[in-house]
């Protein structure tokens, strides 16, 4: 699941893993966006050599990280041209941190929208999204952000647990109260 070669395209080249709810929601918004991008399930596991890619974003859940990372290091799948973050909220960029010597940067990028149907991805335009880590992480995840309409935003004292829990709550809460006044 190599990417294709380079051709004119308007966006950078990013590699998802994790096809769930978030990683498929991603995937199809920069593909509408002009970017290159793969999209890889969780369960095939990490690539085996390096992608060649801009961003390598890991869209699984918070458990799985320090299993995916360690297979990213041993198939060798990233090298200092990609920039590798995740989309845990409760987490920031440390569970990356052992992808620091192979990688550009690793980082957080996460959505502050609610993925909570799996039929129909929510609308990222206009949203924002917390970037967290190495500059260059920081970077290419705030341009793949401003490509797909979002707000990057670095809050550096963001208590990320309490702040994953408060938006689940309310964005969880917005939903059933919709429902119920229905």
């Amino acid at each position: 699941m190599m990417p294709r070669k380079r051709s004119a395209r308007r966006g950078p080249s990013v590699f998802v893993i994790g096809a769930g709810k978030v990683g498929t929601a991603l995937a199809r918004a920069l593909r509408a966006r002009g970017a290159e991008v793969t999209l890889r399930a969780a369960r095939k596991g990490a690539p085996r050599g390096p992608l060649g890619v801009d961003l390598l974003v890991l869209a699984v859940r918070d458990g799985q990280l320090e299993e995916l990372v360690d297979a990213l290091l041993t198939r060798r799948t990233v090298d200092r041209r990609t920039a590798v973050v995740h989309c845990a909220g409760a987490l920031g960029p440390e569970p990356l941190g052992p992808l620091r010597a192979v990688a550009a940067g690793v980082g957080q990028m996460h959505p502050m929208i609610s993925f909570a149907s799996p039929r129909h991805a929510p609308t990222l335009t206009r949203g924002q999204v917390n970037v967290d880590g190495d500059p260059a992480a920081m970077k290419i995840a705030a341009r793949v952000a401003r490509l797909l309409g979002m707000t990057p935003r670095r809050l550096p004292t963001l208590d990320k647990v309490a702040y994953h829990a408060a938006a689940g709550l309310v964005a969880n809460g917005a939903v059933a109260l919709a429902a119920v006044g229905i």
